[in-house]
């Protein structure tokens, strides 16, 4: 019986496949910020069509509005791409947790205080622009109105927030303590997990209700969760996948280190590429469902309106537009440079020209005024 547990092993190696994606996870991050920075600009697009409007600058606004179109497509690119790259850098690092946990957490802190400036830098000047073109309104006012605008668009405020909670599901999930937590006390980490749920559980109800029966100050936004919840569910799906094909390995006859082994093979890899193509193709299907159930049905009001928008509902459409970029992404190819500076720049750059988007939508308005 021991042998022929073996011989399933030895097997399921020597049986790869010799395609590997060109992408590594460091390419589906580029592409990620690349693609953040579109959705930064179709949101200020978005916020100068409004305004645009309102001061009845009919042509301008019709401009901006194609633009908006043109762009959202690209919009839809960047949370799965950079949880799918996030989801590669965990199988690659299992043993690196903490400093994954700890670089989520610092970035989640530059962007929060980041925030915390251009709000108050830039958002003002252009609250006070605005206002002073009316004597019927206060810079609070436009300021108020501006964030509305910014919040409903549905900015990805801090997409580090995202990249955490993945992080710590599978740290909870994956992780083998050595020093704390042993024998029967493993249950208890393991449970550990409902935190990360519960903060995007309770974060989806917060936001729900926003301008139902509250307003969410925008700087508390970003500590906010950004992505659909749907996508959060799949990525909860594909740890759990992950975890039960590992205890079935190793029921017929894998051991830990054949099993590490095999997730590094090519044939793992592209099995992978396709389980999240099927998962995106699918969370996009349930939400086209369920919005046109919405859509017809009567439950539709005002405040219902902006529950459903607030949750995301419609989000999730579109992001099977990912599925021929993670085609062609492979977690186990492994970047030229292993660097970790590298990897430490990306998302530095990245937040770079996410800033210089927000800084030059804001101007773009106040240049259209």
């Amino acid at each position: 019986m021991k042998k022929d547990k073996r011989l399933f092993a030895e097997k399921i190696l020597e049986k790869d496949i010799k395609y590997r994606g060109p992408l590594t996870y460091r390419g589906l991050r580029i592409i990620g910020w690349i693609a953040m920075t579109f959705f930064v600009i179709t949101i200020f697009l978005g916020m100068g069509y409004s305004i645009l409007t309102f001061l009845d600058k009919t042509e301008a606004a019709k401009r901006l509005d194609t633009a908006t179109e043109i762009f959202s497509y690209i919009a839809v690119l960047p949370l799965p791409l950079f949880i799918l790259a996030n989801f590669g850098i965990i199988i690659s690092n299992r043993h690196q947790y903490k400093k994954i946990i700890i670089k989520f957490a610092a970035l989640a802190a530059i962007v929060f205080f980041g925030f915390l400036f251009v709000y108050y830098r830039y958002f003002y000047l252009l609250a006070d622009k605005l206002a002073s073109a009316s004597e019927d309104v206060s810079t609070q006012d436009v300021l108020a109105e501006l964030m509305l605008l910014f919040f409903k668009r549905k900015i990805a405020f801090n997409v580090f927030i995202d990249l955490l909670l993945c992080t710590l599901v599978a740290f909870f999930v994956n992780y083998q303590p050595t020093k704390y937590f042993k024998g029967k006390k493993i249950y208890i980490f393991r449970a550990m997990v409902a935190i990360p749920i519960l903060y995007e559980v309770a974060a989806v109800l917060i936001k729900a209700f926003h301008n139902v029966y509250y307003e969410i100050h925008p700087i508390a936004s970003t500590l906010l969760p950004t992505k659909p919840i749907l996508l959060f569910f799949l990525f909860i799906g594909l740890i759990l996948a992950m975890k039960i094909q590992e205890k079935r390995m190793l029921k017929k006859g894998m051991t830990i280190g054949d099993y590490h082994k095999y997730m590094k093979t090519n044939g793992s890899s592209l099995t992978f590429s396709i389980s999240v193509s099927v998962g995106l193709l699918i969370v996009s299907i349930i939400d086209l469902l369920i919005t046109v159930l919405v859509i017809k049905s009567n439950v539709l009001t005002i405040e219902t309106a902006f529950v459903f928008e607030n949750i995301g509902l419609g989000d999730s459409i579109c992001v099977f537009f990912a599925i021929p970029i993670i085609m062609l992404y492979s977690y186990n190819k492994k970047p030229k440079d292993q660097h970790p500076a590298v990897d430490i720049m990306i998302p530095v750059v990245g937040i770079g020209l996410v800033a210089i988007g927000v800084i030059e939508g804001v101007f773009a308005i106040l240049m259209s005024l």
